[in-house]
């Protein structure tokens, strides 16, 4: 989700604006006492199993998933693209992590951004030919 020179969320899509609003019902009905959550940003899953499938951010896991599979790959994007990676693995950490933690310590910040790798299309592309 981008954010203005405010510091303020403002999303770039549909997608975004209901990311937004879910963080920021989590972090009032928490304020409230309704429930006690945290709210993770997961960076994309590469490679995710399965066939493709129409989310906007699947090509990543295309890219690397199908080449493996010496099956042919669509890539949309230039090779500038720059995107936030994780693998299943690393996620399936992320959530258990923030399942066990204190919640207590965080204070009123709910929603967390995961860890990920950054790495653009043509650096997904050059590790494979490596």
């Amino acid at each position: 989700m981008a954010q203005g020179p405010s510091g303020h969320t403002t999303p770039l899509t549909s997608y975004g604006t209901q990311k937004a609003i879910s963080e920021l019902l989590l972090a009032d009905y928490t304020r409230h006492g309704f429930f006690d959550g945290i709210g993770i940003r997961m960076p994309t899953l590469c490679i995710r199993p399965g066939k493709p499938n129409k989310a906007a951010s699947s090509f990543f896991s295309n890219i690397l998933r199908e080449i493996l599979m010496c099956l042919p790959t669509i890539q949309p994007v230039p090779d500038e693209i720059r995107h936030w990676h994780t693998s299943p693995r690393s996620a399936v950490g992320f959530m258990i992590h923030a399942a066990t933690m204190n919640l207590g310590l965080l204070g009123a910040r709910r929603n967390m951004s995961m860890p990920g790798v950054s790495a653009t299309v043509g650096d997904q592309i050059e590790a494979l030919r490596r």
